[in-house]
């Protein structure tokens, strides 16, 4: 009866035990709101969740540091890199590895005082300066994102770039047949008149100063050459407001247009936005003397060839149309709302927002990423959630993924090209708590005493250490108490004798991982753990 009494009280105690797991894993992170689950569940899926959170309510305040952790994580999942930092003494407060590494990106900055701060909470203008720095840092930009939607953005020459992702964002460019933006090719005279007549339409409806209104029809209706039905409309139009040079009613208009003509159209509208002239002493150029190619240098719409030339009858392919076009938008005075302009637009307390946070709050504004209260406010200074800050990493990666996948970061530059092997030695020597102690072992497979742990992790590194401590006092280089960093070795010797009797690796955070007695085993511990003990050497072998 006992027996079976006892049999069922197991029975409940493992049911109880398996729902307790289910539960655990079920509700790993605690204080999420309904609105985060789902991002919490992918950012936990990614690995991107540092797991000091696990135990953290998602709806309280997000750290500095832990705003660090969840970057790198980020940073590293797209890259497929593991990151080390060079140094660990950026500031005074902290020698966290990853406050070091995001330090070292550039991702974040300390104080003038020296300090990080790494417990303070982080403000949401705080929030959107890290993630704008992320993109930069992984080469995204809404440049590089707004080309990216054409299979032939690659061949967009680099000066041309800023210029073509403008034309696209202003919908003057809609891309060619296949979906392509076909740069190197050629402007046709009919495509040439169709996107140049949508850039005057931005011009018209904009507040120019001096702007005049609308050009009235003043010509008669031309018959052109090869017109096509679906530029037309636009040509014909052009034509009646007098937009068009005068050899538009001899050229055939599926042929390209030249670099001359180009000019002669850009005048035109900045003429009839009643912008002054500017007045031509001398030719620009040494192989054409028309006027309009002087002014349009002169308003700097053009520019000529190294030497000296501008080639006024040449083809003008697309990438150079979009470039003039874009100068002959600056020319006439046509801006994009500024950030600090989108933001007034977009939120009623934008005059709260700190400068150094404009371009990253507009950003991620932009990207979907960042969105107001219920009462349409930004609260720049407001803390940042841990949840809010993971859906909106999130909603980040989930923007620039795909691109990125695209166009993969080739290198990390700085110093973090390679990992940090002294940072690895550490890591290494954590993995290896809990092995046991055994006399003049040195090899995981038997166990460690003091020396032979070191031993053996410098050895796995690549590095010829001394096996026995008193040797291991002399490898690499002296260094102070006071600039110990991860990886360094820790000598001791006793009080009373002066002999060298126990080694340990240091981890940052005044711990190190020592084999320290039959006992206890391979531990973590102070590295002022035995007061009978005096730091006899602290060795560096990486340097």
């Amino acid at each position: 009866m006992i027996r079976r009494n006892l049999r069922r009280w197991c029975s409940v105690l493992i049911c109880l035990a398996l729902c307790l797991a289910m539960c655990a894993e079920v509700l790993a992170y605690n204080g999420v709101s309904d609105w985060a689950a789902a991002e919490v569940e992918a950012a936990d899926a990614l690995g991107i969740i540092p797991a000091s959170l696990e135990k953290t309510p998602l709806n309280g305040a997000m750290t500095r540091l832990d705003m660090c952790r969840m970057a790198v994580n980020a940073f590293e999942k797209l890259t497929g890199t593991s990151l080390y930092p060079a140094k660990i003494n950026h500031f005074s407060d902290t020698r966290d590895s990853d406050v070091c590494v995001a330090f070292e990106l550039g991702l974040v900055s300390g104080y003038p005082d020296g300090t990080f701060q790494p417990d303070k909470r982080i403000s949401r203008q705080e929030f959107s300066k890290i993630t704008d720095n992320l993109l930069n840092i992984l080469g995204w930009s809404e440049d590089a994102q707004t080309l990216s939607a054409f299979p032939d953005e690659a061949k967009v020459a680099d000066w041309a770039r800023e210029a073509t992702a403008r034309m696209v964002r202003l919908k003057v460019v809609t891309g060619s047949s296949g979906g392509n933006l076909n740069p190197e090719g050629t402007a046709s005279y009919e495509q040439a008149c169709a996107m140049f007549f949508r850039a005057y339409n931005l011009l018209e409806a904009d507040d120019l100063v001096g702007f005049s209104g609308a050009a009235e029809p003043i010509g008669d209706t031309v018959e052109y050459i090869d017109l096509s039905a679906w530029a037309r409309d636009t040509v014909v139009q052009m034509g009646m407001m007098n937009l068009l040079p005068e050899s538009a009613a001899t050229s055939v208009m599926t042929e390209p247009i030249t670099r001359g003509d180009m000019c002669e159209m850009a005048i035109r509208l900045y003429t009839a936005l009643g912008l002054p002239q500017p007045e031509v002493m001398e030719p620009a150029f040494s192989d054409t003397d028309r006027l309009v190619i002087s002014q349009a240098n002169m308003l700097g719409i053009v520019s000529g060839y190294p030497d000296g030339t501008f080639r006024p009858d040449a083809a003008l392919t697309r990438q150079q149309f979009f470039q003039i076009t874009n100068n002959l938008l600056k020319a006439c005075g046509y801006a994009e709302l500024s950030d600090a302009q989108f933001l007034a637009k977009t939120y009623s307390d934008a005059a709260d927002i700190a400068s150094w946070a404009q371009a990253g709050i507009a950003v991620l504004y932009r990207l979907d990423v960042m969105h107001g209260d219920d009462q349409g406010r930004a609260t720049p200074g407001a803390d940042t959630t841990c949840e809010q800050a993971i859906a909106m990493l999130m909603r980040t990666l989930k923007q620039v993924g795909d691109w990125y996948e695209a166009h993969p970061l080739g290198k990390i530059s700085g110093p973090m090209t390679t990992p940090n092997k002294a940072l690895q030695a550490a890591e290494l020597a954590k993995s290896f708590v809990g092995y046991p102690y055994v006399w003049a072992g040195a090899d995981p497979s038997v166990g460690f005493d003091c020396s032979g742990l070191v031993y053996y992790i410098y050895r796995s590194l690549g590095y010829n250490i001394h096996r026995p401590g008193d040797g291991q006092a002399s490898d690499g280089i002296a260094v102070s108490e006071d600039d110990m960093q991860p990886g360094d070795i820790i000598i001791f010797a006793n009080k009373s004798t002066g002999s060298i009797q126990h080694v340990g690796i240091y981890i940052g955070d005044g711990l190190m991982v020592h084999a320290q007695s039959s006992r206890t085993g391979v531990v973590i511990s102070n590295y002022d753990y035995d007061y009978n003990k005096y730091i006899y050497t602290i060795r560096r072998i990486i340097y």
